[in-house]
């Protein structure tokens, strides 16, 4: 976890510390802003110099703008020119405008016996974490989620509130004029630096294990389902419903409120649009869209 602070540091600290060149006077910078909205002595970033909001930096004064070429000259600002002026700007609001803020396990937290927590975990007030749970270093779980049954997080997670990790799956068989719930003895694997949006539930395995894979990003309210299987540094956007035994593939996109039926598999480098029920497999690399899913595009090679 880390504190917003504001506190001041000049431009060319910045530059030295990104190792790229200042252009134009050096200046203190007080914090970073939206680069529609800048205000006195701040830090933006553009991906194109056309996007320069000039309008509003004459009405301010010392102004800093991460973009990929120095502004033209007789711009009411200073810049940076980097290639990658996103990460950039993220890299230098993390060192210079937050700060860590320290692992704590909150009183009104549960840690069961048999847990095994890393080092510097944080578990927030509210929150249950179980007897067969480990966690790995720097994990922050916020408040008010239940992380039970064989789970292994791996180390620099996010888990926002309100999250189920280890819910139980929606899985049952009709026998002698009664619903009967179908075992559930797999286990939840995630893996490190997976993120985890609030209100998130992950069901436990049934007889298979239902597994994160690091790097996954998954935002609000969104289900994955028993036995699913999510690759590398794919995204889940909010609202999306993996059903049972869907596996995505590394580096996917998956957009809000998208349905994937069960055993369905999604393959590397694709992209589900916004809204899409996919009832068969998408290609690698393929762009679809619509009720059901259809290809829009598709990469090549």
């Amino acid at each position: 976890m880390r504190k917003i602070f504001l506190n001041s540091v000049l431009a060319s600290e910045i530059a030295a510390f990104l190792k790229r060149k200042l252009h134009g006077a050096d200046l203190a910078v007080y914090g970073p802003c939206a680069a529609g909205q800048p205000t006195d002595n701040c830090m933006i970033y553009v991906e194109d110099v056309r996007a320069l909001p000039v309008s509003a930096l004459k009405k301010t004064a010392d102004v800093l703008v991460l973009c990929p070429r120095p502004v033209p000259r007789g711009a009411p600002c200073s810049s940076i020119a980097t290639p990658t002026p996103k990460i950039h700007f993220i890299d230098a609001v993390n060192k210079f405008f937050t700060r860590p803020i320290a692992a704590q396990i909150h009183p009104r937290a549960v840690i069961e016996e048999g847990a095994k927590l890393g080092r510097n975990v944080s578990v927030l007030a509210g929150s249950y974490v179980g007897p067969d749970v480990e966690i790995g270093d720097d994990t922050t779980i916020f408040q008010n989620c239940v992380v039970t049954g064989r789970v292994r997080i791996g180390a620099r997670c996010v888990i926002k509130a309100n999250s189920t990790i280890g819910s139980e799956i929606f899985d049952f068989v009709y026998e002698d004029g009664a619903w009967q719930q179908v075992p559930q003895v797999g286990r939840i694997i995630i893996g490190d630096d997976a993120w985890f949006g609030a209100n998130s539930t992950i069901e436990k395995g049934a007889l298979t294990d239902t597994v994160i894979g690091p790097g996954v990003k998954v935002d609000d309210l969104v289900q994955i389902g028993s036995g699913s299987i999510v690759g590398k540094d794919s995204i889940i956007a909010s609202g999306s419903v993996l059903c049972r035994e869907v596996t995505v593939g590394t580096r996917c996109w998956i957009a809000p409120h998208v349905s994937i039926l069960e055993r369905r598999r999604i393959h590397d480098g694709s992209v589900v649009g916004l809204g899409a029920v996919v009832i068969a497999d998408v290609p690698k690399g393929a762009t679809v869209a619509g009720n059901p899913a259809r290809t829009i595009r598709r990469r090549k090679g």
